[in-house]
């Protein structure tokens, strides 16, 4: 499953362990993939992609990644860079959906 991402001012890479909001609540996933459009392509017009082990900066991406399919749209993502900060990032989610 995929979804489509505004990375503003961060850095993604596959293999980071994201938590993001679900219509049943938090989903903890591990990112598989990167894609990128290809030069000066929408993420919603293009059927090609470019793979990527890491982005950074702000651009336009998909995420590739297992248990997507109830995530919410335009609520915040956020990576967990260790373990114990997947429990403090699954509250914050389960604030936010409050």
């Amino acid at each position: 499953m995929t979804i489509d991402i505004a990375l503003v001012n961060g850095c993604l890479s596959v293999g980071d362990k994201i938590i993001i909001a679900g219509q049943e609540g938090p989903i903890v996933t591990q990112i598989r993939r990167l894609l990128i459009p290809a030069s000066n392509q929408e993420l919603r017009t293009t059927n090609q992609y470019q793979n990527e082990d890491t982005i950074k900066g702000a651009r336009g991406i998909k995420i590739v990644a297992r248990g997507l399919e109830k995530a919410m749209a335009g609520l915040p993502l956020f990576v967990a860079r260790q373990t114990d900060e997947i429990d403090f990032y699954k509250n914050e989610i389960g604030i936010i959906l409050k």
